[in-house]
């Protein structure tokens, strides 16, 4: 059914949000143009790593934090200047940590290596805002006035999309089209608690075959 896009609420946007409720405005990216793009729409003054010179014009514009997203072209130079500007005091909030994302063959390194070499670098732990924290899925269902034993997170990682259900108490189906395997499934649904989904699909047909299932029950 159509929907109007001023109801999605993204990793993102709600990323832009902490910012705003920090008081901060300028916004250091480490990340693709795409982000700092989303970032400028949500009325923050964002820019690019790439777009700053060096040091000294980045203490010019006086970054008041620093966001991280998945990029593929980034420099030493880039991880340098996100470093410095957490080391002077900015905000670290980011929309995610994933370690990884597939792509055809191959696992490509994500959002939540840079993360994490920023904090070794800089010494400042991220606040991060979605998954595998339960923000995101807490914060969509009070907006959508949902009560979350009526939310099910569906998602094909077990370390952020089944970590974030699990945190927010809602119910979880693994698809097992994307960085989780079979054999995975069955060492998380063992291990038991937050960590174990509540249903897993191989593909999109089961996936529409258990949420029927789950409306019926």
């Amino acid at each position: 059914a159509p929907f109007a896009t001023a109801s999605l609420l993204t990793a993102v946007g709600l990323t832009a949000a902490r910012f705003r409720e920090a008081g901060v405005r300028r916004v250091l990216v480490y990340g693709a143009p795409g982000l700092v793009d989303e970032l400028r729409a949500a009325s923050l003054d964002a820019r690019a790593t790439a777009d700053i010179l060096n040091e000294e014009a980045l203490a010019a514009w006086g970054a008041e934090g620093v966001c991280v997203g998945l990029h593929r072209s980034a420099t030493e130079r880039e991880l340098l200047l996100a470093a410095t500007a957490l080391g002077a005091g900015a905000r670290f909030i980011t929309p995610n940590r994933d370690a990884s994302y597939p792509d055809p063959g191959e696992l490509t390194p994500g959002t939540g290596a840079a993360v994490a070499a920023l904090e070794a670098a800089s010494g400042v732990q991220a606040e991060v805002v979605g998954k595998p924290a339960p923000d995101l899925i807490s914060t969509a269902a009070r907006d959508a006035n949902v009560a979350l034993d009526r939310v099910v997170m569906i998602g094909d990682s077990l370390e952020t999309d089944i970590a974030a259900a699990g945190a927010a108490g809602v119910r979880s189906i693994l698809m097992l089209t994307g960085v989780t395997s079979a054999d995975d499934a069955e060492r998380a649904a063992a291990l038991g608690g937050s960590a174990r989904p509540t249903r897993v699909a191989r593909d999109a047909e089961e996936l529409a075959r258990i949420l029927s299932e789950l409306r019926a029950g």
